[in-house]
């Protein structure tokens, strides 16, 4: 999936990335604030956005370190926070649905549109 970045894709029903973020923010903090809490301040300690992708990450390296880079700053948050390694894949899996629902919707949609006007 191509995200064309800065808001360009909104016009066609895709969440921009502040949406999405607000939107693993919510997730996170229901269900474990203090999690939220140190993702934010290492990211920011760390220079880094704290956006839905580099959030995702972090759950990966907590949930499945294998699955990240060894050298990717996640496993430091990993390595910082060892009070957090569990399992998030549920978070992880209802991101990438919204991300993948939010991304596909419209083009089912249209498809949809574009059968009814042939019949």
């Amino acid at each position: 999936m191509i995200f064309l970045g800065a808001g360009a894709s909104a016009c066609f029903g895709i969440p921009t990335s502040p949406d999405l973020t607000k939107r693993i923010v919510r997730i996170i903090k229901q269900k474990n604030p203090s999690l939220l809490k140190d993702i934010r301040d290492f990211l920011r300690r760390n220079n880094k956005d704290d956006n839905y992708e580099n959030m995702l990450i972090i759950l990966t390296a907590l949930t499945n370190p294998s699955e990240v880079s060894r050298d990717h700053y996640s496993l430091f948050f990993r390595d910082t926070y060892p009070d957090h390694i569990r399992d998030y894949t549920e978070i992880i899996d209802k991101m990438h649905d919204i991300v993948c629902n939010c991304c596909t919707a419209h083009l089912i949609k249209e498809g949809a549109n574009i059968s009814n006007q042939r019949n």
